[in-house]
């Protein structure tokens, strides 16, 4: 089965599935889950995702591990590309401004919500610049619900902010895979 790396068509395919979330939220929490750490090999994203899209009641099926898998991937492909490929999975520009906004808030509380069940160290504080970027996804969430006029600047205060979501999770991506410090500092003797 083939699927297409676009925001209504996936969205559709997950609300005929029975999810109660949009192909951006589920999108946002699968970037969460792998810009913070999660093993690619775990079994249990697969899970996670069904629960958070509150798919876990019904019988898995087939569509479903390969729609959820195909977005998992797209994730993994786009953080791990060093062209910087990676896209949240947002209503293109042809959408009124306010289902935008409202996918764009949607995909930072997903994210949120994946990073915060990626398996992070609760002993080892983040590095500040992930601390920062998460506290700005969350303040992003929240802000965008504000946004109920097609206003050129609230287009263009828009743009800005998916552009900061891509260079900031791509930032927490590359920040999470650093080397420690400590470990990097150590000398052979």
């Amino acid at each position: 089965m083939k699927f297409e790396y676009q925001f209504h068509s996936l969205s559709d395919q997950l609300l005929t599935m029975g999810a109660v979330c949009s192909a951006a939220e589920l999108h946002g929490m699968l970037c969460g889950l792998v810009a913070g750490g999660k093993n690619t090999a775990d079994d249990d994203w697969l899970e996670l995702a069904r629960e958070f899209s509150d798919l876990s009641h019904f019988e898995i099926n087939d569509k479903q591990v390969l729609l959820i898998e195909f977005l998992r991937s797209s994730c993994i492909e786009a953080l791990a590309s060093e062209q910087f490929e990676f896209e949240p999975l947002l209503p293109d520009d042809r959408c009124p401004i306010n289902e935008r906004a409202r996918e764009l808030g949607a995909w930072c509380r997903g994210f949120l919500h994946g990073f915060g069940c990626s398996g992070l160290d609760k002993d080892k504080a983040l590095p500040e610049n992930v601390v920062e970027v998460v506290r700005d996804l969350a303040q992003i969430s929240q802000a965008v619900k504000a946004v109920e006029d097609e206003e050129d600047e609230t287009e263009a205060d828009l743009v800005e902010l998916v552009e900061y979501l891509r260079a900031g999770v791509m930032t927490i991506y590359q920040e999470m895979r650093a080397p420690d410090d400590q470990e990097s500092s150590k000398v052979v003797h």
